[in-house]
């Protein structure tokens, strides 16, 4: 077919769904672009936490109409690895995404770099950059970043941020001299949409990888302040941090009986927008997004949603669709929660509303095709 051919790099790819965000990005971008394009997604045959998938592994395996994904043993890796792949395809564009995992990018980087770049390559940090997520084990990624700047070749490299703080984050670490081009991920959304109430108990949820960056810590500790009102809060995601679950689990075994805590385990995808609709407020106090696709969701099913200061979704409260807090504010994530908490069900309608329409209004002003057609190929 006419078009250009785009290799994708990344650790996980669908049918692997505990990897979060990224995948879904992914999906998505790929859906967009193939009636166009040829696109090749390079990846491990592994879901987060070492699952091997039920897929046909060392093979090109078709996913969708001129998409075929590369399910790659850990053997074939160490044996043959992105150099076989690449060899094999021949792309105009190699698209790495993530930063600290040697597969995905320095071997890649590596191997570009030694045959004089013969394509174009492209770097999505994926949020790995911001100051929170760089605080975690930072002596494992100082090291890690040196290498990789001595492999990027300005002239061939070019970075995707997902809004202006990627934007500056990418310049902190690697220059104000790099070509970084801004394309908004590429969200799940529902247009069909109605405004309702929910009575009864508030109703809390968080959808997210547990660990120390999603900052569940911080909101159970929230919870267990809480004394006037029976309240239901329920976790999805899958565990990436067990030290990190302990505690939480911990805190969780001292809520007072008015609180009701639950578990519910890791979600697929498509179940996230049904999930959602048992729930009065969506809750997650990152340290650090640069998209947040079940934020995104939440506003998109008319969810409010209460968060940080560290995501693209900023000022909130202005659009009456949730809280985006300041963590280093004391008492500011428990005045998100309690205002949340004393809603009426007129002011929790409007509200709703308002996070609809936030997603509606993000959704209205992408063009999402043409962007990705320059950051990829032009």
């Amino acid at each position: 077919m006419e078009g250009k051919k785009l290799l994708i790099v990344y650790e996980y790819f669908t049918p692997a769904f505990r990897g979060g965000g990224p995948i879904r990005s992914l999906e998505n971008l790929v859906r967009l672009l193939s009636e166009k394009h040829q696109l090749f997604i390079y990846t491990t045959n592994e879901d987060l936490g070492g699952e091997n998938l039920a897929v046909d592994s060392d093979k090109w395996t078709a996913f969708d109409q001129n998409v075929s994904v590369f399910y790659s043993t850990s053997i074939f890796r160490k044996k043959l690895g992105f150099p076989a792949v690449f060899e094999e395809v021949q792309p105009d564009t190699v698209y790495l995404n993530g930063i600290f995992t040697p597969s995905v990018l320095l071997a890649p980087l590596w191997y570009l770099k030694k045959k004089g770049f013969p394509c174009r390559v492209v770097i999505a940090p994926r949020g790995m950059l911001q100051a929170g997520a760089l605080k975690l084990k930072k002596w494992k990624k100082i090291p890690f970043l040196f290498l990789i700047r001595g492999l990027i070749v300005k002239e061939w490299v070019s970075w995707h941020a997902t809004d202006e703080q990627e934007k500056k984050d990418i310049e902190l670490v690697f220059g104000k001299e790099q070509l970084i081009r801004i394309v908004s991920n590429i969200p799940a959304f529902t247009a069909e949409w109605k405004a309702f109430s929910k009575e009864g108990n508030k109703r809390l949820v968080t959808v997210s990888l547990i660990s120390e960056k999603k900052n569940h810590l911080s909101l159970l500790k929230e919870l267990r302040e809480v004394k006037d009102q029976e309240v239901v809060y329920d976790i999805y995601g899958p565990v990436k941090d067990k030290e990190y679950w302990k505690l939480c689990e911990a805190e969780i075994s001292q809520m007072p009986d008015n609180i009701h805590c639950a578990f519910k385990g890791a979600v697929f995808p498509s179940q996230v927008s049904s999930i959602l609709k048992a729930y009065h407020f969506f809750i997650l106090p990152t340290k650090g997004e640069n998209f947040g696709h079940s934020l995104f969701e939440a506003f998109g099913a008319g969810v409010p949603v209460i968060t940080s200061d560290q995501t693209p979704w900023r000022n909130l409260p202005a659009q009456k669709a949730g809280w985006d807090v300041d963590l280093n504010e004391k008492g500011s994530l428990h005045g998100a929660l309690e205002h949340a908490l004393s809603m009426d069900g007129a002011e929790y309608r409007e509200w709703a509303e308002g996070a609809r329409k936030l997603a509606e209004r993000f959704m209205d002003q992408q063009d999402f095709a043409c962007a990705y057609e320059r950051l990829f190929f032009y």
